[in-house]
């Protein structure tokens, strides 16, 4: 039985997910999520 989990969908309007971990430490500036999340979801759209 193969594992075909790494394999890219044969369907390209095919749903996308990607987890985005972050940690802003204290004491630092804070991240800008908000367009980080932008400019994937862009990106994702040219595909």
């Amino acid at each position: 039985m193969s594992d075909n989990s790494n394999e890219m969908p044969s369907d390209p309007s095919a749903l996308k997910s990607i987890l985005l971990l972050a940690a802003n430490p204290k004491g630092t500036t804070r991240l800008r999520l908000q367009e980080e999340e932008k400019k994937i979801k862009e990106r994702l759209r040219r595909y």
